[in-house]
């Protein structure tokens, strides 16, 4: 008899049991269950990259706040979002088009539109796909095939003690902008109508950072990566699990987006918690070794890229801290500290 059977299983706890008991057989398959996509060799010059997610109505976007054109296009970014973490480049996609019955076209066409736009922005070739029926909720779901040169390949796992805990641009602004969507309310008056429809549009359709996942793959930098879904700490513990290592994140370091700040303080809300928790910023989360810190520099300057060193990592088992001044504190339940789909 199956030892879970009759358990209520978390997601991670249920890809940990699946990953135990699918194991890949097939000498094509270099990384399977666990990891941002599988990765196929197939004996050519790069490996090739697999990745499928889906957009759920009133799970991943609520209808009525954002159009089908966004919800196209955010589709695609979150889809391209996992093969930018592997370092590579997307290239061929599929989609599940699943629809309540009598679901007007110009819905459809209009979802289309955004989902055609962002494919051709990231040169992506839509192939095929299926369609389906549901009984109540919208379900869009994308398969999405990418390359990577088989020397630039970057895994969750690789994190060594001693390397740096690197993170891209800036965090919590998704969850700040979901919090004024649910409670109706508006954006600060300081803040121009033009930035604040780049804001909505960010929320809405998430900037994916393929060029610098290329910049970090192409040269080494990146010894380990993953894109910030789940929230910071979350997929913090991806990196940990993975590369059986521990990380102290110093807290203070964190770069909290400054509408994420305005915005929390104007609800009550701590903004830090909201850049450690909230999901959805798509940034690049990922470990640097020190003989690598230099070269990282250099990159970021010439290529513009944002980024801060936020930790460290140490020997361990996959644990994480948080550091804040001399106290350092240990994150014990996973379940209170970023997004968990079931």
């Amino acid at each position: 008899m199956d030892s879970h059977l009759g358990e209520r299983l978390d997601e991670f706890s249920f890809i940990s049991y699946l990953a135990d008991r699918i194991k890949a057989k097939s000498i094509n398959v270099v990384s399977g269950i666990g990891d941002d996509t599988a990765v196929i060799d197939l004996g050519l010059e790069d490996y090739l990259l697999f990745t499928c997610d889906c957009q759920i109505g009133n799970i991943h976007y609520m209808p009525g706040k954002i159009s089908p054109f966004d919800v196209g296009r955010k589709l695609v970014a979150v889809n391209v979002s996992d093969i930018c973490a592997m370092g590579g480049i997307p290239r061929w996609a599929l989609i599940g088009l699943n629809i309540p019955k009598g679901t007007d076209f110009s819905f459809l066409k209009e979802f289309y539109d955004g989902l055609l736009a962002e494919l051709e922005k990231f040169d992506v070739t839509l192939i095929g796909g299926n369609c389906s029926g549901t009984v109540k909720d919208t379900v869009f779901d994308m398969f999405l095939v990418g390359l990577v040169p088989k020397d630039q390949l970057v895994l969750r796992k690789g994190s060594q003690p001693g390397d740096a805990l690197v993170v891209t641009g800036y965090l919590g602004l998704s969850r700040a902008l979901l919090e004024l969507l649910l409670k109706s309310e508006q954006l600060p008056e300081n803040m121009v109508k033009q930035e604040a429809d780049e804001l909505v549009e960010r929320f809405f359709v998430p900037k994916i950072r393929v060029s610098t996942g290329r910049v970090l793959a192409e040269n080494g930098i990146a010894r380990a990566m993953i894109d910030i879904s789940d929230g910071l700490l979350q997929d913090t513990f991806h990196l940990c699990e993975n590369s059986k290592v521990d990380v102290e994140i110093d807290i203070e370091k964190i770069p909290v987006h400054p509408v994420c700040e305005q915005i929390a303080k104007s609800m009550g809300c701590d903004p830090l918690e909201w850049a450690l928790t909230g999901g959805e910023d798509y940034e690049l989360l990922f470990s640097v070794s020190p003989d690598k810190v230099a070269i990282l520099k250099d990159k970021a300057r010439e290529c513009n890229i944002t980024y801060t060193v936020i930790g460290r990592f140490r020997s361990g088992e996959g644990r994480v801290y948080l550091k804040k001044g001399n106290s350092t504190q240990l994150i014990a339940d996973r379940e209170k500290i970023g997004w968990m789909h079931f």
